[in-house]
């Protein structure tokens, strides 16, 4: 039995709740089963609802945060994806559109929907890194060792790690 107040379980037979101290009595009921508390809905302290937000914010983060840092002569000059070439931006929009759709699947409690969209930020989230590592490789050549990664590279691969890692949670939840 949990009690409807704070939510917390209670022994069978208990009088108040140790909790919060509200009384249960017969006719009034404070207590509910724990079906009827998961059907109250989503839950946003369940370890693997915060992580998928985590990594959701993460992802999209990613997306305006500095990817790529050059360093030449003590200057140094940022660029995120989303002030990439046109193919970079259309990858960002969809990134995004697919991380939404992550979420609310999330928020509706769809484990298999979930981590198959996951999977999917995962893979395009990669493809985004691997086409702005071959792109900077082309258009610099030997000077692309003056090219470090910025907060944004990073954010890209964590994010989406952690949403399939909530999705694999959810997943054995079900």
């Amino acid at each position: 039995m949990f009690c409807t107040n704070c939510g917390k379980e209670i022994p069978e037979g208990s009088t108040y709740c140790a909790e919060c101290g509200v009384q249960i009595n017969s006719k009034i009921s404070a207590v509910v089963t724990e079906t009827e508390l998961v059907k109250e809905g989503f839950n946003i302290k369940a370890p693997h609802n915060m992580i998928s937000l985590v990594g959701a914010i993460f992802s999209v983060l990613a997306l305006f945060l500095p990817f790529r840092k050059v360093s030449i002569l003590g200057t140094t000059i940022s660029v995120s994806i989303m002030q990439g070439q046109q193919e970079d931006v259309i990858g960002g929009i969809l990134l995004m559109a697919v991380i939404g759709l992550a979420v609310w699947l999330m928020y509706k409690e769809k484990p298999i929907g979930y981590l198959i969209t996951s999977l999917v930020v995962t893979g395009v989230g990669l493809l985004l890194v691997i086409a702005e590592n071959s792109s900077l490789k082309e258009q610099l050549g030997n000077y692309s060792l003056l090219v470090s990664h910025g907060w944004g590279f990073y954010l890209m691969i964590i994010g989406p790690i952690l949403m399939v890692l909530a999705g694999v949670v959810l997943l054995k939840k079900a």
